[in-house]
C-alpha cells in the first residue's frame, strides 16, 4: 500500500490479490518495470566521436577516450617500449622475454613490430598454459576428491584438454558446448568426451558414514551454481530455498536448470554393506584415453607376460583343485567360495588366493607367484589412464522443486527449463544439457558474451569494466563503460566468431592498454579509482606465474608440457596436515619435474601448495571467479626463505656470475634486464653494487655476493607485479 497515505479498499485489494494469482501481467499500456542492463541483448552501440581521435589506435579507446573527455581528463603516455613488451610476454604467455628477446624487439622497432609481437606470443604453446590458470579456477579442478578424506583422483587429462583447446583458440561456443556436453554430441571424440569433464571437477565426498544421495544432491547444486556463475555471471544458487530478491530468478527455474544436471547416476558407494561401515568409492563414469605409446608398449608387454604366467598357474593348479576342494576347513571360509567353482568361471584371482593357501611350500608355485607379483609392481607403474567424463542415466530421473532447498521435502514436479526472464529455449534444443549448452551461447543470450569479455579485460587490467566478475544482476556494479563492453561483447560473437584469440589481440593493440602507471595529480584527484582508465592499472601477478617467472630467471623452469601432476619442493609436513585418509606421504619430484609450470603442480584441496596459498591462490573447493590480492608479511618470507625462491636465486645468481661480461657494472645491468626487461637507474645500479661489495666483505666468496644481488631483485615489488 501507499506509504502515509490511506490503506486500500476492500475492493482494490481483491482486485490486486486476483491479479497477482493471474500471473501478475502489466497490461500493454500501462508502465512496466525497466529491464535490467544486463538482461537486454547486446546491439553494437555507434563508434562515439572525440576531440582527439589520432591519439586511438582502435575503437576501444574511442570508448575510453570519449568518457575521459567528459570528466576532462587527459590519457596517460604509452610506456616505454621495454616495459610494454614485458607487460605483454605477462599478459599473453606468462613468462618474462629474455635478454635476447628484449633486445632483438628493441632493435627492431618499427610500425608493424607490435603486432608481429602480439601473434608470435598467440600462437605459443605457453600461451595455453598462461589462460589455463584462469579457467582452472572456474571450472573448480583440483587433483583430490576434497572434503576431509581428500584422496587423489585421476581428472588432469582434462586439464591437459584445457590448454590444448586454448592454443587452438577452439571458439568459445564450441569450447562451451564440449565442457558442459561433449558426452552427448553425435559421435562424440574423445576429446569431447574428456571436456565434458568440467563438471566432473565437483568436490566428492569419501568419508565413511556419507549418504551417497545426499552428496550427489550437492553436486547438482555445485554444477547449477557454478554454472550460472561461469556463464550467466548470476548468483542463481541464491533461488535455492527461495525466489532470487534481487534478480529475476525463481526457486521453480531453479530446479528447472537442477533437472538439466540430475540425469547422472550417483558417483560413490559404500565399500563395506552396512551403512557407516567403511568409507566410500568413487563409481562415477569415467574414460580411458590415449596414452604415451611407449608407455602403451610397456605396459601391454607387462600384461602379456602376467597373463602367460597366470596361464601356466592354471594348468598348473587345475589338476590339483579336486584335492584343495576336499579340505573341510578350507571348505568353511570365504576360499571355499572360490574352491566351488568350476573350472570355466575361475579367474587369476581365484588360482592366486587357492595357491597361496594351499601351496606355501611349494618352490615351482612360489617362483611363479614371484614373477606374477613382479608383474604387479611393474604395471603400477604404467596404470591405464582413465579421466573422469560426464553421462546421462538412460531413464530420465525426475525433478521436484525442494521446499526451501530441502531434499527430503519434495514439491511440484518440473521439467528441464530456463529462467524466462532472459532469451527463450528454442524447441530445436534438446532438453538435455547439450540443449542447455546451445541455449547458453545462442548469440540472443543477453548475458554470456558480456560475461567473457568482461574476464577477459579483467585479466589484462586487473579489474573488469564491471567489477563484479560474478554477479551482473542488481546487486552487481554497474559497467564503468557500458557501451564499450557491448561493443566488446558483439564482436566477440559477430566479428571475432567467438575467437578468444582475436578478441585478446584487439585488447592488447589498443592505445588503453599500452598507456603507462604512473600516477598524476590531475587523474588521482578527479578519478582515483581509476574507472575511467586513464591510466594502465598494474597489479601484482598470480601465484604460479610468481614462481613461474623466477624459475625462469633463473634458468630452471621445464618446458615440458602436459602430463601428471608435478610435485615441486614444499615444506615437510604440510601433505600431513591434512585429517583425511588420502595419500600422507608426499614425494618430492626430481629433476625437472621439480621445475614444472605452476599450472602443473599437484592441486589437493586440503592441502594445495602452500607458496601459492600464501599469494591468494583458492583451494579450488568451488568456482572461484575473482582471486583476492592480499599483502601480507608472509608472502615475503615466502619470497626470501620457501626452498624453491631460495634454490631459484642461487640459480640466478650462477647465471650472473658465469655471463662474459667483464665489469660488475656490465653484469649487474643484465641482472636488471634478465629480471625486469629494463636497465637499472644510476641510484639502483648504486644500491645493488653496494650490496654485492658489502656481502663480498662480509664472506669473501664471489658465490654469496652474487646470490644476494639476485635476491633482492627477486624480492622487488617490481619483480612480482605487472606493471
Amino acid at each position: 500500500m501507499p506509504r502515509d497515505r490511506p490503506r486500500l479498499l476492500d475492493e482494490e485489494i481483491e482486485r490486486l490479490a486476483k491479479w497477482i494469482q493471474g500471473g501478475g501481467v502489466w497490461p500493454d499500456d500501462g508502465w512496466r518495470p525497466e529491464v535490467h542492463w544486463a538482461h537486454r541483448v547486446p546491439v553494437l552501440p555507434e563508434l562515439p566521436e572525440v576531440e582527439h581521435p589520432s591519439t586511438c589506435r582502435t575503437p576501444i579507446d574511442l570508448f575510453v577516450r570519449a568518457r575521459l573527455e567528459q570528466a576532462s581528463l587527459s590519457p596517460n603516455p604509452e610506456t616505454a617500449p621495454a616495459n610494454l613488451l614485458r607487460r605483454l610476454y605477462l599478459d599473453l604467455i606468462g613468462l618474462p622475454p629474455s635478454v635476447e628477446e628484449l633486445e632483438r624487439f628493441l632493435a627492431t622497432l618499427g610500425p608493424k613490430s607490435w603486432s608481429l609481437k602480439v601473434d608470435e606470443l598467440l600462437a605459443s604453446p605457453r600461451f595455453g598454459e598462461k589462460w589455463a590458470r584462469h579457467w582452472l579456477d572456474l571450472a573448480r579442478y583440483a587433483d583430490s576428491e576434497g572434503y576431509q578424506r581428500d584422496e587423489l583422483r585421476f581428472i588432469w587429462p582434462y586439464r591437459d584438454w584445457v590448454i590444448a583447446a586454448l592454443n587452438a583458440d577452439l571458439p568459445f561456443d564450441q569450447f562451451t558446448v564440449e565442457q558442459l556436453a561433449g558426452d552427448l554430441l553425435p559421435d562424440a571424440s574423445t576429446s569431447q568426451r574428456v571436456a565434458s569433464g568440467f563438471h566432473r571437477n565437483t568436490p566428492v565426498n569419501l568419508e565413511a558414514g556419507t549418504d551417497p544421495a545426499a552428496d550427489y544432491h550437492k553436486q547438482i547444486v555445485d554444477r547449477v551454481g557454478t554454472t550460472g556463475s561461469v556463464w550467466l555471471g548470476m548468483t542463481v544458487a541464491c533461488a535455492q530455498c527461495h525466489d532470487h530478491k534481487y534478480d529475476p530468478i525463481s526457486t521453480r527455474e531453479y530446479y528447472q536448470l537442477f533437472a538439466f544436471f540430475n540425469q547422472e547416476p550417483f558417483e560413490t558407494r559404500q565399500k563395506g554393506s552396512a551403512m557407516g561401515s567403511s568409507g566410500m568409492v568413487y563409481i562415477g563414469p569415467d574414460l580411458v584415453v590415449p596414452d604415451d605409446p611407449a608407455r602403451e608398449r610397456r605396459r601391454r608387454l607387462w600384461q602379456a607376460r602376467k597373463a602367460s604366467m597366470v596361464s601356466g598357474l592354471k594348468t598348473y593348479l587345475d589338476p590339483l583343485w579336486d584335492g584343495f576342494k576336499a579340505d573341510e576347513a578350507a571348505a568353511a571360509t570365504s576360499l571355499g567360495k572360490r574352491l566351488r567353482r568350476d573350472s570355466k568361471k575361475r579367474t587369476p584371482a581365484d588360482y592366486l588366493a587357492v595357491g597361496r593357501a594351499f601351496l606355501k611350500e611349494d618352490s615351482r608355485f612360489q617362483r611363479q607367484l614371484a614373477r606374477i607379483e613382479q608383474a604387479d609392481r611393474a604395471l603400477e607403474c604404467y596404470p591405464l589412464k582413465r579421466t573422469r567424463i560426464m553421462s546421462d542415466l538412460k531413464e530420465t530421473r525426475k525433478t521436484h522443486v525442494l521446499r526451501r532447498g530441502d531434499p527430503e521435502s519434495l514439491g511440484v514436479e518440473v521439467k528441464p527449463g530456463t529462467p524466462g526472464a532472459l532469451h527463450p529455449y528454442l524447441e530445436e534444443y534438446p532438453l538435455n544439457r547439450l540443449g542447455l549448452a546451445r541455449w547458453l551461447v545462442s548469440k540472443e543470450n543477453p548475458l554470456v558474451a558480456r560475461v567473457v569479455v568482461n574476464r577477459l579485460w579483467a585479466e589484462l587490467f586487473g579489474r573488469g569494466l564491471v567489477e563484479t566478475l560474478d554477479d551482473f544482476g542488481r546487486q552487481g556494479e554497474r559497467p564503468s563503460h557500458p557501451e564499450l563492453l557491448d561493443w566488446l561483447a558483439v564482436t566477440l560473437m559477430e566479428q571475432d566468431q567467438w575467437s578468444i584469440k582475436a578478441m585478446l589481440r584487439r585488447i592488447v593493440r589498443s592505445a588503453v592498454y599500452r598507456q603507462s602507471v604512473v600516477e598524476r595529480g590531475e587523474g588521482m584527484t578527479i578519478d582515483p579509482n581509476n574507472r575511467l582508465l586513464w591510466r594502465h592499472p598494474g597489479h601484482r601477478l598470480s601465484a604460479e606465474l610468481i614462481r613461474d617467472v623466477q624459475l625462469s630467471v633463473a634458468g630452471l623452469l621445464s618446458e615440458t608440457m602436459g602430463g601428471a601432476p608435478a610435485y615441486p619442493w614444499q615444506p615437510d609436513g604440510v601433505w600431513r596436515s591434512s585429517a583425511g585418509a588420502g595419500p600422507m606421504h608426499y614425494d618430492v619430484a626430481m629433476g625437472e619435474g621439480a621445475y614444472r609450470r605452476g599450472v602443473y603442480t599437484v592441486w589437493r584441496r586440503s592441502a594445495h601448495y602452500p607458496s601459492f596459498a600464501n599469494f591468494d591462490a583458492p583451494d579450488r573447493g568451488a568456482c572461484t571467479v575473482t582471486r583476492g590480492r592480499s599483502n601480507t608479511p608472509l608472502q615475503a618470507l615466502t619470497l626470501m626463505n620457501d626452498a624453491v625462491y631460495v634454490e631459484a636465486a642461487t640459480a640466478f645468481a650462477r647465471r650472473i656470475q658465469s655471463r662474459s661480461e667483464t665489469t660488475l657494472a656490465a653484469k649487474l645491468n643484465w641482472a636488471f634486464r634478465a629480471m625486469l626487461s629494463r636497465d637499472p637507474t644510476s641510484r639502483e645500479a648504486g644500491l645493488l653494487e653496494a650490496a654485492y661489495e658489502e656481502e663480498l666483505a662480509l664472506s669473501n666468496r664471489a658465490d654469496d655476493a652474487w646470490f644476494n644481488v639476485a635476491t633482492i631483485l627477486m624480492n622487488l615489488h617490481e619483480a612480482i607485479n605487472r606493471n
